[in-house]
């Protein structure tokens, strides 16, 4: 074999590696964003049924804190969440949810009485 057809051998090689390394860290850093969403739409299901039980307003700012304090990581978090609007028939809730540090997401719940 000569020096020539080793190098070609040695970058192709090479080439084949780059493709590969580049396949499996956009699946990784795919993977990362879809737990993310996932993490943060199973936190907005358990936030707004906690809210359906929630009886007084002034309890809101307690389940945010308790809330928070029982998940196992940093983010995603509850940020804030207020009463929009009320009367005799509903409760409108506003909540925003912290996925990443500087990213939120923000829905509505509403309570009927």
């Amino acid at each position: 074999m000569s020096l020539f057809e080793v190098l070609v051998g040695m970058l192709l090689i090479a080439i084949v590696a780059l493709i590969v390394m580049t396949g499996v860290g956009s699946v990784l850093t795919s993977m990362s964003a879809t737990d993310s969403i996932d993490r943060a739409s199973m936190l907005q299901i358990y936030t707004a049924r906690r809210l359906y039980l929630l009886k007084r307003g002034s309890q809101i700012t307690e389940l945010a804190n308790e809330i928070n304090s029982s998940l196992s990581s940093q983010y995603p978090k509850i940020k804030q969440i207020e009463i929009e609007s009320s009367n005799s028939f509903y409760r409108k809730f506003k909540v925003i949810i912290e996925t990443k540090p500087g990213k939120e997401i923000s829905f509505h719940v509403y309570q009927g009485f």
